[in-house]
C-alpha cells in the first residue's frame, strides 16, 4: 500500500504549513503536482510549483525575510519595500525558485490578491489567468478568487471556441473535446517566448491534456454542453474575432527570474528545459 505521508496532498500541506507569512489563497500547479504524459522518462524528480496570493504582500515579504532569509536571492539585501517594487514589474509576481523544503525542491510565487483578481477578470497580463485555465490543486480557497476564476474559465472557453471556429475549414462549428481542451491549454503558451525558441517541450500542451483530460472535463463542465457524439457546439451569435496577446509581461517576468534565482541557476534551469525539449 502507498504511504499516505508520501502523497502529493500530504507533501503540499506540509510545505504550506511551513510558512507563517500571511497567505490568503494558494494553489499548486505543474508536472510536480499534476501528472503530464511522457514526463516519467525524465529521471529527476520534478519541481513543485506554488502560488501564494496575499492581501498584504509587503507584510508577506517582511515576515518571510525573517523566517526564510535564504529563500531570496541577493535582492533580499534591499529589503521588503524593494521586493514589493520588483514584484510589481511585469506580471506582478515575485518568484523564489530552487527552495528546498522537506527534501522537495519548490518554486513559489507571491502575488497580491488584487493583482491576481485583475488578471483573472481583465486578462491584464494573462499570466496567472493562463495558469488557472488549466487544472491546479487549490490549497487555500477564497470566494473572491473562485468567482473571478469562473469568469476566467468561461472566457477561455469562448475564446477557444472562436479560435477553433476561425480555423475550421468546413464551418461546421463542431469540435471534439480533445480539440477544445488542447486549444484552451495552448492559450497561455501563445505568448511564451520559450515555445518559440525551443526552450520548452513542443508537445507540452498535448502532454498536459492527455494526462489530465478528466480534470479538464470537470473544470469546464459547468460551462459547456456536450452532444451525444462528444462534440462541442459553438454558441449562437458568436462572430469570428482576432485576438493577440501582449507578450511583454511574460517576457519581463521571465527576465526577472535571472535576478530572483541568480544567473548560474537561471542558466542551469534554461539548459535543463532545453534538454527536455530536445529529447521529447
Amino acid at each position: 500500500l502507498a504511504n499516505p505521508d508520501n502523497s502529493i496532498d500530504h507533501i503540499l500541506k506540509k510545505i504550506l504549513f511551513s510558512f507563517s507569512s500571511p497567505i490568503d489563497y494558494s494553489f499548486a500547479y505543474g508536472s510536480g503536482v499534476i501528472k503530464q504524459s511522457n514526463y516519467d522518462k525524465f529521471k529527476k524528480k520534478p519541481q513543485i510549483d506554488l502560488i501564494f496570493a496575499t492581501n498584504y504582500p509587503k507584510t508577506f515579504h517582511s515576515s518571510n525575510l525573517k523566517e526564510n532569509y535564504n529563500h531570496y536571492s541577493f535582492l533580499k539585501y534591499f529589503g521588503a519595500d524593494f521586493l514589493l517594487f520588483f514584484q510589481k514589474i511585469g506580471a506582478h509576481v515575485y518568484f523564489n525558485p530552487y527552495v528546498l523544503i522537506d527534501n522537495h525542491q519548490i518554486k513559489y510565487g507571491i502575488i497580491s490578491i488584487e493583482n491576481l483578481i485583475d488578471d483573472l477578470v481583465n486578462w491584464e497580463n494573462f499570466y496567472m489567468a493562463g495558469r488557472l485555465q488549466k487544472p491546479v490543486k487549490t490549497l487555500i480557497e477564497d470566494p473572491r478568487l473562485r468567482f473571478a476564476n469562473q469568469l476566467n474559465l468561461y472566457n477561455a472557453l469562448n475564446l477557444s471556441l472562436l479560435l477553433l471556429n476561425s480555423q475550421n475549414n468546413n464551418n461546421s462549428n463542431q469540435f471534439s473535446t480533445w480539440e477544445l481542451f488542447n486549444k484552451i491549454a495552448s492559450l497561455s503558451y501563445s505568448g511564451d517566448i520559450r515555445m518559440k525558441i525551443g526552450g520548452e517541450n513542443p508537445h507540452k500542451v498535448s502532454n498536459i491534456v492527455s494526462a489530465q483530460f478528466h480534470h479538464f472535463t470537470n473544470l469546464y463542465k459547468p460551462f459547456i454542453e456536450i452532444s451525444k457524439d462528444e462534440q462541442f457546439i459553438l454558441p449562437l451569435n458568436k462572430s469570428n474575432e482576432t485576438y493577440q496577446f501582449n507578450n511583454n509581461p511574460i517576457i519581463t517576468q521571465s527576465s526577472k527570474g535571472i535576478l530572483t534565482a541568480g544567473l548560474s541557476k537561471s542558466i542551469s534551469y534554461a539548459l535543463e528545459k532545453r534538454n527536455k525539449a530536445k529529447s521529447s
